[in-house]
């Protein structure tokens, strides 16, 4: 079996990268588990429409190492998703505004806080898609 550098760098190389980076974010998200909660009051609460897809937008204030703080992530990662039906609906509703709820605060970064700590299903979709592209490059470098 010939591999080409060219296959290995455009496709193996960003693979191994995003695997890496799958690994960080689902510790991260599995030692949120873990964190300290405080309390938290529901500042905003709503839906976002991006093109076809919906986003929920989550807003709240909370203390944390002795500072008001404003945080906005429903969980460890990006601080909004959009997806296409209605579960931000049912997002945006379980956190209404004013509602008094706990946020898992990262003790070592404490203006980073999530409404719901642990790992969740779309953290495994960047090492979903990593071993696609290993699997794709290992292909693509093998036929080159």
């Amino acid at each position: 079996m010939n591999f080409s550098p060219l296959s290995l760098n455009m496709t193996v190389i960003p693979a191994l990268l995003t695997l890496a980076w799958c690994y960080w974010f689902v510790l991260r998200a599995r030692r949120s588990a873990g964190w300290p909660l405080v309390p938290a009051t529901i500042m905003e609460s709503r839906v976002v429409q991006q093109g076809n897809a919906r986003s929920p937008r989550l807003t709240f204030d909370y203390l944390a190492a002795g500072q008001r703080r404003v945080g906005n992530r429903l969980w460890v990662g990006p601080r909004s998703i959009a997806v296409t039906g209605k579960w931000a609906d049912r997002v945006a509703s379980r956190y209404p505004a004013g509602a008094v709820v706990h946020v898992a605060v990262d003790p070592a970064d404490p203006a980073y806080a999530v409404l719901e700590p642990g790992v969740k299903a779309m953290h495994w979709l960047p090492l979903v898609f990593g071993l696609s592209m290993v699997a794709v490059g290992g292909v693509v470098a093998a036929a080159s």
